[in-house]
């Protein structure tokens, strides 16, 4: 999972061992502090944009 900034350079993900919890947190903080727009390439139902279940979660059915 790795979420963004839309408006600069800022880029957090799980891939650099962050957990979720710790990833929101990160994006909370640069939004608060810079204002900025985020994006994620992870939908809240755990599917990345591409398509592909997120690594972990749970998809219906699996």
């Amino acid at each position: 999972m790795k979420h963004y900034c839309l408006e600069c350079g800022w880029v957090a993900s799980t891939e650099e061992g962050y957990t979720g919890s710790q990833l929101s947190r990160k994006t909370i903080d640069h939004f608060v502090e810079t204002a900025h727009s985020i994006e994620s390439d992870t939908r809240s139902d755990g599917v990345t944009v591409d398509g592909a279940p997120a690594p972990g979660s749970r998809t219906p059915g699996l």
